[in-house]
């Protein structure tokens, strides 16, 4: 990162810092380590991500049965009135 522009915009980024860090081989780490840890960090990565769309849906999933039960429940609510 030789040039200023690239300089200033991995500087305001903090995830390019530690993507960057990440991808440096580490002293002692031999090229299939490196190869290993960067796959797992992947794997992680999109653990982390399935989780996180699981739970979305999950919550929006949940609401939207929340309004269809009301919805239902509304000619009952007004017959009983």
């Amino acid at each position: 990162m030789d040039h200023p522009i690239l300089r200033s915009h991995a500087a305001s980024d903090p995830n390019s810092t530690a993507e960057a860090q990440s991808q440096l081989r580490r002293p002692g780490e031999t090229e299939l380590d490196y190869y290993e840890r960067r796959y797992q960090e992947r794997v992680d990565s999109k653990k982390q991500k399935d989780s996180l769309d699981l739970m979305n849906n999950f919550l929006y999933f949940s609401n939207v049965f929340r309004v269809a039960y009301v919805l239902h429940r509304i000619p009952t609510i007004q017959m009983l009135n």
